[in-house]
């Protein structure tokens, strides 16, 4: 493994690097996690993958001072491509970090062999994030929870018994607070990431367009969401009842 550093105006995005083949993957870890959690890959793929895998924000090494964007996102990732002299690349990722891959998928399909994703966020506007970004009152809401998640969870209940908010919705937002509670990274991948929220409507559009096939493992929780994204696209197939593990399994087994 090598590890190493990219600047974006006044931010630092941590890497490592895995192996040396011919073929680019790049790897995006879900929140409480980093950089390393893709090493059962190295192991197996260094030959035939130069994979590169990036602490995102909040987490592990890297330096992130202000939100990223798509823009940041996009240039980041044509640098690599610049760097390995790659004209595609596949994505791997898990939970949070699927609003990496399926953001790129909706910016530069084109760019893209592959998806391979478990239990990604991103799939469908998620009720947390659009209140967060997209309204001045969400804005001041998402301050006022994250601050007080007690409080918050409490809040949601009461709405929820009154059917002002959507129970999977509250479900949702619930394990969001706790985690947030309990971890300061989740929370700043939150407030660093806000704006890397992809349109699944776009990410469907561009991935039928260009025929980027998309492995989508999930567990039992997510499989309504992900067969809602996947109704009517020949190029996403779902693996229920999944794990990441068995998610790594059979990204070897296709490699």
């Amino acid at each position: 493994m090598q590890s190493g550093k990219i600047s974006y105006q006044d931010n630092i995005l941590h890497f490592a690097r895995y192996g040396n083949g011919p073929a680019l993957l790049l790897a995006f870890h879900d929140k409480g996690q980093d950089q390393s959690f893709v090493k059962p890959l190295a192991a197996q793929l260094g030959g035939r993958y130069t994979i590169i895998s990036f602490d995102l924000p909040g987490h592990g090494q890297s330096q992130w001072k202000s939100p990223m964007d798509k823009t940041a996102l996009v240039t980041i990732t044509e640098r690599f491509k610049l760097e390995f002299n790659a004209d595609r690349l596949d994505i791997l990722a898990c939970g949070s970090g699927g609003r990496f891959a399926l953001t790129l998928a909706e910016q530069r399909c084109e760019w893209i062999n592959a998806i391979w994703l478990f239990d990604p966020e991103g799939l469908y506007h998620l009720p947390w994030y659009s209140a967060h970004t997209r309204s001045v009152p969400g804005k001041g809401l998402y301050r006022f929870f994250a601050a007080n998640p007690k409080r918050a969870i409490s809040i949601l209940n009461a709405l929820s018994s009154i059917k002002l908010v959507k129970k999977d919705n509250v479900a949702y937002m619930q394990e969001e607070l706790h985690q947030t509670e309990k971890d300061t990274a989740t929370a700043q991948l939150w407030a660093f990431t806000k704006d890397i929220i992809p349109e699944p409507d776009k990410v469907r559009w561009q991935l039928k367009k260009h025929g980027v096939q998309v492995q989508l493992h999930i567990s039992a929780v997510s499989q309504k969401r992900a067969l809602t994204f996947a109704k009517k696209l020949d190029v996403v197939q779902i693996h229920p009842d999944s794990s990441q593990q068995q998610l790594f399994e059979a990204f070897i087994q296709k490699a």
